[in-house]
């Protein structure tokens, strides 16, 4: 009950948007199919989002639940964070949650045969399907040297 109401309250606040620009994030929508084994009452965030949160910041060199908790920290209050998760309003994960729902997390329900990669000279892509115009992330990488 707690949580209809909380999306209801999300809808009418949402002013900026940020759910129409997430409806093109694919990995979002891969994210979203895996199966969440925690019961409805507590839940705080949804499982896609700590998922894609927790990804991002391993993209960004965290190692361990401890880094990654640290990342999320420090950037989840972020307006382009918010627009990748279509919400306007997040609040910070707690570390325990985060290593609690990362090590329950279901790995075999994920479809990582549909990701692919390639590597441009402009910018590393990650892909869903091994479709150009099916881009999960574009990597642009800021250094002047070219190996």
């Amino acid at each position: 009950m707690a949580i209809k109401s909380r999306d209801k309250l999300a809808q009418k606040r949402s002013i900026k948007g940020y759910a129409k620009q997430a409806e093109s994030n694919k990995l979002l929508e891969i994210l979203s199919q895996v199966p969440d084994y925690r019961k409805p009452q507590g839940k705080r965030h949804k499982l896609e989002h700590i998922l894609y949160l927790s990804i991002l910041a391993g993209l960004m060199g965290a190692t361990d639940y401890k880094q990654i908790s640290i990342w999320i920290e420090k950037h989840i209050q972020k307006e382009q964070v918010k627009k990748l998760l279509g919400v306007e309003f997040i609040l910070t994960p707690k570390k325990s949650a985060i290593s609690e729902i990362l090590a329950k997390v279901d790995a075999q329900s994920l479809e990582l045969k549909r990701i692919a990669q390639r590597d441009t000279k402009s910018y590393f892509g990650i892909l869903l399907d091994d479709n150009n115009r099916k881009w999960i992330a574009r990597l642009h990488f800021n250094y002047s040297i070219k190996y």
